[in-house]
């Protein structure tokens, strides 16, 4: 079980709720003479997301470690909140007098930032030691400056490790004092309750140029105790699959009862079988109803405890009820398609593939430890485990599950990938591939860490493949440093979630 630490992922909102909320909040924030409320949402970083043993920088004990110094991995967040700036916070042991390359001290730290889709230039801040309190004053962190982003939705970190230092508690405090935190202030909810109504009315709603994120009710919004969360719960490198679950509870729950519920099984797993957090990273009620389960599965690849040997790199979406002999309505069908679209699209995964899972091991699964398993990506939770679920009815779906979800929020670009994460110039060259969901012009950009374009190509078919040898058109070397490779297509009007992928060139 992963150790258990303070600082976990946290919402906490400081807001005075006036009588005039109701009128300003159908305004824009500026139309209003109170003082904005302020958003803060704190996200912890688990070291293993950071680990970048390209860079040589491990995890050991949940801190980063690096013999010679070194880079991270780059790792994107993307909050609850719409923020307007951002900071980086650690515990940190030595490193304080490293000095880097330009006669600066302390931990450099690169942010990006931007929406789901797409994050802007890096910019590169410091944390320096001397800026910290005296002891006894403040939590004990190191941190940078906060960096003002505007609006922003996600944020993408790199740490550089310095070769006498250990990182750990890594947090990123997210941060809007602009009222425009959207649906988690009185006024930005009023104000997009507004917006949807009137979409309603006038017909206003775009086409979805992606598989459409679907509305979920948050861990705040169906009540969870966050003092119940025993630790903080791991996080995988990468999502590689889908879990379909049913809890087996009975299907005789009321509307108003779903909430309950949720807050039944949260207590159960937590208190009564000792579990992190609620076993499930999401959960769908038997109407049509999303929730959010364990805690930051929305934007990471949390390690759920739903699928014995099989929760690293998966995704568990559990549907309330006992689906058994019950046919699940159309309502639990149709959220069940929505959310897979979404939550695979984000990946880049193709909901009719298969994907290679390690098995992990447990007495109630088919798999020895280190075995490798050949596995739909949108499987059913029997395919591994000693069980019956999702139930014969829900199992039977699957198949209609898979092919919807495939074709929710077209075009889709799959499977993007590269076959190296760093180059040397002159001497090695990088290859990037991908699968497109139909024959699409596709186009490939590479930007400097200035978001600037130094080489690019583009064609036509089902199949993106190109290497780029680290130079500019005319043959000259690009500097030493990392590049942000964008792989992005449409067909009409809708476009495809852009696969963005990161190559480090080294002189």
């Amino acid at each position: 079980m992963p150790t258990p630490h303070p600082h976990r992922r946290r919402v906490l909102f400081v807001a005075t709720v006036v009588a005039a909320a109701f009128t300003v909040g159908m305004l824009p924030p500026a139309f209003g003479d109170e003082t904005p409320p302020t958003a803060i949402e704190e996200i912890d970083v688990a070291a293993s997301t950071l680990a970048n043993p390209g860079q040589e920088v491990q995890a050991a004990g949940g801190t980063l470690r690096s013999e010679d110094g070194g880079w991270t991995r780059s790792h994107r967040v993307c909050g609850d909140i719409t923020f307007t700036s951002a900071a980086v916070a650690w515990r940190q042991s030595g490193g304080h007098d490293a000095e880097d390359d330009h006669g600066g001290h302390g931990v450099h730290v690169t942010m990006r930032w931007g929406d789901e889709d797409s994050l802007g230039p890096a910019f590169r801040t410091v944390a320096l030691a001397d800026e910290m309190p005296d002891p006894g004053e403040g939590d004990g962190f190191v941190a940078t400056p906060v960096v003002w982003t505007d609006e922003a939705r996600c944020l993408e970190v790199r740490l550089e490790v310095p070769d006498d230092a250990g990182l750990r508690n890594i947090e990123v405090t997210l941060i809007n004092a602009s009222g425009t935190a959207s649906r988690h202030t009185v006024l930005g909810s009023l104000a997009a309750g507004l917006r949807e109504a009137m979409g309603r009315i006038w017909g206003m709603e775009t086409a979805a140029a992606t598989a459409p994120k679907p509305k979920l009710i948050t861990r705040k919004g169906w009540g969870a105790n966050e003092s119940k969360r025993r630790c903080t719960p791991d996080t995988a490198p990468r999502l590689k699959m889908a879990f379909v679950h049913h809890t087996v509870n009975g299907n005789s729950y009321s509307r108003s009862q779903a909430d309950d519920l949720m807050r039944s099984i949260y207590a159960y797993h937590t208190d009564g079988r000792g579990y992190c957090d609620i076993a499930y990273n999401f959960l769908i009620d038997r109407f049509g109803r999303i929730y959010v389960g364990r805690r930051g599965s929305v934007s990471t690849a949390v390690v759920g405890g739903h699928a014995m040997g099989f929760n690293t790199g998966s995704t568990g979406v559990a549907v309330i009820g006992d689906f058994t002999s019950r046919t699940p309505p159309s309502s639990v069908m149709q959220a069940l398609k929505k959310l897979l679209a979404w939550r695979l699209d984000v990946e880049h995964l193709r909901p009719t593939g298969r994907t290679t899972m390690v098995s992990a091991g447990g007495s109630s699964q088919k798999y020895k430890k280190g075995q490798k398993v050949k596995l739909p990506i949108i499987s059913g939770h029997r395919q591994t485990g000693y069980t019956a679920c999702p139930g014969d009815r829900l199992w039977a779906r699957m198949g209609a599950i898979r092919t919807s979800a495939e074709r929710r929020g077209m075009p889709k670009i799959w499977k993007p990938r590269a076959n190296r994460d760093t180059i040397q110039v002159g001497a090695q060259t990088v290859s990037y591939q991908a699968r497109l969901s139909s024959s699409l012009l596709w186009k490939i950009k590479v930007r400097d860490e200035n978001g600037n374009i130094v080489r690019g190509t583009k064609a036509r078919g089902m199949r993106v493949r190109w290497t780029w040898n680290g130079r500019l058109g005319n043959g000259v070397p690009v500097p030493p440093g990392d590049y942000r490779v964008t792989i992005a297509t449409k067909k009409g009007s809708s476009r495809a979630r852009t696969a963005v992928l990161t190559t480090t060139v080294t002189a």
